[in-house]
């Protein structure tokens, strides 16, 4: 799946006329041409992509970003990490200077802004960017003939500015463009932005379906047409036949995960305040891949008695990125606090994190031999 997510993002958004170009130089058995790199063809490059609402009224005429994405790919290894960014990421601004929601970023300086108050919150380097507008989006998902999906849920919205008006009902439908562009924006319900990045990263895999449909072809050339009006990036197009080539036959292994955090109303303005203490694990995962083919392991025991606490422990170190090898009970249920136990020196950061997921614990060391990183023994002060 997050293969398939991934080489949906290389069609839809890497511009799909270099990925055609390399897969048919690789189906023909010919050698692909000499091609210029802006990167090194065995290194490591890191990209924004960024989906801009409709403007009305912003001072850039294009609007803010609507669907942050930041991606980081080691071309040697084959391996990538896409980060979602929640659009009321609250950040410093620079050329503002103050703080304010990340998609606001875009219509102050354009995407360079956007770039530059990720990589100053993350502390990376952002090389490259790929941002697409949102009538841009319709008119592709309309020339592919419209997507099937499941929509989750009833989804009524009004926004007379954005001249948005939402009215999906819930089951299984055929959305045209502008019902697709409803669907991926929709984010008035109780989890926001969260339910909302879930809901896209779901609507990709549908329409890379649609992409690979042999239904398309008689499509393409308009489909290639839409997709530059309404498409810019840095990458070359040297690069994007590079990559398209280089990951035809066997795609990246790619996880995808959302910056931590937590959404807060700040003076009756919400917003999603990042997690700053997870915020270096996430940046390893970034940047590392080859420290650890998976994130630190754990295992979860119940040391408390109540129903289902271990499981949804483990559900929420999962989605941060652990991977969790074991859950069950402990020898006994009389644990009243719970007990982070770390088997593997030079950890003390993600024991750290487990700690701040759980909202309780105490860390311990314990360097004999065991099937973790970690041992999270849960007591009564867990709640779920």
């Amino acid at each position: 799946m997050r293969r398939l997510l991934f080489l949906g993002i290389l069609l839809l958004f890497l511009i799909p006329s270099s990925f055609f170009a390399g897969y048919y130089l690789g189906k023909s058995n010919r050698p692909l041409p000499l091609v210029r790199t802006s990167f090194p063809p065995d290194g490591r490059i890191t990209f924004l992509l960024v989906g801009l609402d409709q403007g009305i009224g912003m001072p850039n005429g294009v609007g803010r970003s609507d669907t942050i994405i930041l991606g980081s790919l080691d071309i040697a290894q084959g391996r990538g990490f896409l980060l979602s960014i929640p659009r009321d990421t609250r950040v410093f601004i620079p050329d503002e200077g103050r703080e304010d929601k990340i998609n606001a970023a875009i219509v102050i300086n354009g995407i360079e802004a956007s770039k530059q108050v990720l990589s100053n919150l993350l502390g990376i380097p952002i090389q490259y960017y790929v941002k697409v507008n949102v009538e841009g989006f319709q008119k592709i998902v309309d020339l592919l003939g419209g997507i099937d999906i499941y929509v989750d849920r009833d989804m009524h919205y009004v926004d007379k500015t954005q001249k948005l008006y939402i009215n999906l009902k819930k089951g299984y439908q055929h959305l045209n463009g502008y019902q697709a562009m409803c669907f991926v924006r929709f984010r008035h319900e109780a989890l926001g932005d969260l339910a909302r990045i879930k809901r896209q990263q779901r609507f990709l895999l549908a329409l890379l379906q649609k992409v690979y449909s042999p239904a398309v072809l008689p499509h393409l050339p308009s489909l290639l047409r839409e997709i530059y009006r309404n498409v810019e990036t840095n990458f070359t197009l040297g690069d994007l036949v590079f990559l398209a080539h280089k990951f035809k036959d066997n795609l990246p292994v790619v996880e995808t995960d959302v910056l931590p955090g937590s959404p807060k109303t700040i003076n009756g303005v919400s917003y999603y305040i990042p997690d700053t203490d997870s915020l270096q694990f996430i940046v390893q995962r970034l940047t590392n891949f080859a420290q650890t083919e998976h994130g630190p392991t754990v295992e979860v025991l119940n040391g408390c008695g109540l129903p289902g606490v271990a499981s949804k422990a483990a559900e929420k170190l999962s989605e941060l990125g652990f991977e969790v090898v074991y859950v069950g009970n402990a020898d006994a249920f009389d644990h009243n606090k719970t007990s982070i136990v770390a088997h593997t020196k030079g950890m003390d950061e993600s024991a750290k994190i487990i700690m701040k997921t759980l909202g309780c614990g105490e860390i311990k060391e314990d360097n004999s031999p065991a099937k973790s990183d970690f041992t999270i023994i849960l007591g009564r002060d867990f709640t779920p």
